[in-house]
């Protein structure tokens, strides 16, 4: 008696709510070599988004809002709705304004962009290909922080701008700056706030209540980290 069984590529569809028509391009799509922009791409043009829509007169709208983004394309297919979901995708790592219709379309692209990526992974995994596994890993992160992979890490902060991020320095990182405040021996969140007043405040355009924000998330994201660490000591 035969037995009916799962494709792998079957259960990914099923593991992630995905049209067997998404999976099949995945794996037709994705390469061992595929770069940022490769996958960003194959990520835009994912059946999943045969649905977003272009209204009346957006092919004229994406025109215009593919003038303020990195990668571009040509007007004959400014009415694509993957097309839209590609400027959207860009819109949102550069933090550009959008219409209040994109915005709405936009959460719906990045609703169903969780469940793709993740079965995207799924397919590299299979076919052992890590290079890719870890630029879909960074792609992961830019959806999520609405951030380029190459902007300046210190982005991510409330408040900063990137003329405030480059006189803090190039090279500085969120840990090195928790070192710069003195995060980890200090006895509260008052002494690291000073001294980052001391820091910022030279610096930076940052006012004070503005340097309390980024204060707070640099004290949240050690604390995460912190945990995290100890869970792997704890476990491993």
């Amino acid at each position: 008696m035969e037995t009916l069984r799962p494709s792998p590529f079957g259960r990914i569809a099923s593991i992630y709510y995905l049209r067997h028509e998404s999976v099949r391009f995945l794996v037709e799509e994705l390469g061992p070599e595929d770069s940022i922009e490769d996958l960003l791409k194959t990520l835009s043009h994912v059946p999943e988004y045969d649905e977003i829509p272009v209204r009346h007169n957006e092919d004229v709208t994406n025109t215009q809002l593919q003038r303020k983004l990195r990668i571009r394309f040509a007007t004959s297919v400014m009415d694509s709705s993957h097309t839209k979901a590609h400027l959207l995708f860009q819109a949102h790592f550069s933090r550009i304004d959008i219409p209040t219709d994109y915005r709405t379309d936009l959460k719906s692209v990045l609703d169903q962009c969780v469940r793709i990526l993740q079965a995207m992974r799924d397919i590299c995994q299979l076919n052992g290909w890590l290079s890719t596994i870890l630029r879909i890993t960074i792609l992961q992160q830019m959806c999520h922080s609405g951030r380029w992979h190459d902007d300046h890490p210190l982005l991510c902060l409330p408040q900063l701008k990137s003329y405030d991020a480059e006189r803090i320095g190039d090279r500085v990182t969120i840990p090195l700056m928790q070192e710069q405040f003195g995060v980890e021996k200090a006895s509260g969140s008052d002494m690291v706030e000073k001294q980052a007043k001391n820091i910022l405040l030279e610096s930076t355009t940052l006012e004070e209540l503005e340097i309390r924000e980024v204060v707070k998330v640099v004290l949240i994201s050690f604390l995460i980290f912190k945990n995290l660490v100890a869970l792997t000591e704890l476990y491993f």
